[in-house]
């Protein structure tokens, strides 16, 4: 009996050190550490190039003995001071971050998560045809674009001509709008524009007549 129970706590021991780390992790200092890895800071930055982009991962301020795992590439970066520089990022991905500290007591624990999407890069945004619908889904910076640049185009040239067609629509309600305003200002005031038309054109003939009467 003596011997099974030794057995079993060598499993226990062997097969899950996680939690034996974390019995030992003490709720005072996983805060904490807790604290101080959530007040590193962790972004991207690109430069373009030609018709491309490359993408690296800022960590910054990291306390000294913390260690950042990188979940998606499978790496643990230990404590080589505040500030770790990450390349080769690919775009359209999101990476994962765990937090641990080089400490004996709390080793193996993970004190922090933190996650970045890296955005999706449109070659095509600075083409001159995105000149003037820069708002335009196709025309943005980071939006994933899977086709060729001759269906880009074909998809853009559409998009133009319905621009063009609502604004050519635009103007001929305008030109209608106006014509009936006109309209319904000479059916309501008829009664009164005819007659003063008429004066109008008495009284020019009048004064022609005289004019001419006096030569």
């Amino acid at each position: 009996m003596k011997k099974y129970l030794l057995y079993v706590i060598f499993l226990l021991i062997v097969l899950l050190p996680s939690d034996a780390d974390a019995l030992m992790c003490s709720n005072e200092l996983k805060i904490k550490y807790t604290e101080m890895a959530k007040n590193i800071s962790i972004n991207y930055e690109y430069v373009e190039h030609d018709d491309d982009v490359d993408f690296t991962i800022k960590v910054s301020n990291i306390p000294e003995g913390f260690i950042v795992y990188d979940a998606v590439n499978v790496i643990n970066y230990t404590y080589n001071g505040p500030e770790l520089v990450l390349n080769n990022i690919k775009k359209n991905k999101t990476y994962k971050f765990g937090i641990y500290i080089d400490d004996s007591s709390c080793k193996g624990v993970i004190l922090y998560t933190y996650y970045l999407t890296i955005p999706p890069y449109n070659k095509y945004y600075k083409d001159e045809l995105c000149k003037g619908i820069e708002d335009y889904k196709l025309c943005s910076k980071w939006i994933n674009i899977n086709m060729s640049y001759e269906d880009w185009k074909i998809k853009i040239h559409k998009y133009l001509d319905k621009l063009n067609k609502k604004e050519e629509k635009e103007v001929k309600k305008e030109e209608e709008s106006f014509f009936k305003v006109i309209y319904s200002f000479i059916t309501s005031y008829y009664y009164i524009l005819i007659p003063g038309f008429i004066i109008i054109l008495v009284l020019g003939k009048i004064i022609y007549n005289k004019k001419h009467d006096l030569f």
